[in-house]
């Protein structure tokens, strides 16, 4: 059996990945906490100081390496964060392809975990694979974890960029939060609601990745729906969905003040992107949740 090697997949995207490729693979997710075998998927200790002599029978002959490390961004960014947002990103691709030096047979494919933070914020221009990185510390992030993972030549294994939008799905992310307020009647736009949402339902997320592995495609791809939102639009399908009435927009002031009682840097909230997936539909991948109210129905169906 094939293996899939996913790190850092303990996490809201990971477990959905290691939960559907096990159908098909033997699956080693690494992760820094330890867990229980479950099927094919096998879990295995990693961080930046286990040697690598202890992992190069499990990389060796691998199928494909999925990364998804990083700090997790949902925080306050003081430069102490910030430090750690970017050295965890940047370190573990450095760890990664050391690891995959070390073995005699390297992977085939190597699919390297992105954000579309890296296009900044916009509120008119539209943005694909091919627009230039824009500004802000998240845009930053982004680029100092793809330079360190261009910058890296094997002969065997492809390499590919994915830039993941706002996932939604009720294990994590955005989503849940997001219908716990709106559940109380309390679901308006954040502000004026003119900020935009670039999002991508979950089981789409991962055809995705199945999608470029299954094909080994090269190249940088954005993850998201090709139907962006503006965030009043978003909030107003949500609550359609739940069916809760009208709801007040929330003051950008009192926003603020609640994004520092639960710990989330201001930024975040009103980060804005309009984000196309271009080369996924050039090269022929269909959505499944292309349309945000049928993509909301879908997930509180089945809750």
């Amino acid at each position: 059996m094939k293996k899939i090697l996913i790190f850092g997949g303990s996490g809201f995207i990971g477990k959905y990945l290691s939960n559907y490729f096990s159908n098909n693979y033997k699956v080693y997710v690494f992760s820094r906490s330890l867990h229980y075998p479950k099927g094919n998927i096998e879990y295995v200790i990693w961080n930046e100081n286990t040697p690598n002599d202890e992992l190069r029978e499990i990389v060796n002959g691998a199928y494909t390496v999925i990364n998804l490390v990083g700090e997790n961004i949902n925080t306050i960014f003081t430069e102490e964060k910030k430090r750690l947002i970017i050295s965890s990103r940047v370190n573990s691709v450095k760890r990664i392809y050391e690891l995959i030096s070390s073995v005699e047979i390297p992977p085939e494919y190597w699919l390297q975990a992105s954000a579309i933070g890296y296009y900044g914020n916009s509120f008119s221009e539209i943005y694909d694979e091919n627009s230039e990185k824009g500004k802000g510390f998240l845009a930053d992030v982004c680029d100092l974890w793809e330079k360190e993972f261009r910058k890296i030549e094997l002969q065997i294994t492809k390499k590919a960029i994915i830039r993941i939008g706002n996932v939604l799905g009720n294990d994590g992310g955005m989503f849940p939060p997001l219908k716990f307020i709106t559940r109380l009647f309390l679901g308006g736009s954040s502000g004026n609601g003119k900020h935009f949402v670039s999002w991508i339902h979950i089981t789409d997320l991962v055809r995705i990745f199945d999608f470029l592995i299954s094909e080994k495609k090269e190249g940088v791809f954005n993850a998201v729906s090709p139907n962006f939102v503006s965030n009043k639009e978003f909030m107003s399908a949500l609550r359609k969905a739940m069916n809760r009435p009208f709801s007040p927009p929330v003051p950008k002031l009192l926003l603020k003040y609640m994004s520092y009682l639960i710990g989330t840097d201001f930024e975040l909230i009103f980060a804005s992107s309009k984000v196309y997936p271009k080369n996924l539909i050039d090269n022929g991948f269909m959505f499944n949740f292309p349309n945000l109210q049928e993509s909301l129905h879908n997930l509180i169906k089945k809750v």
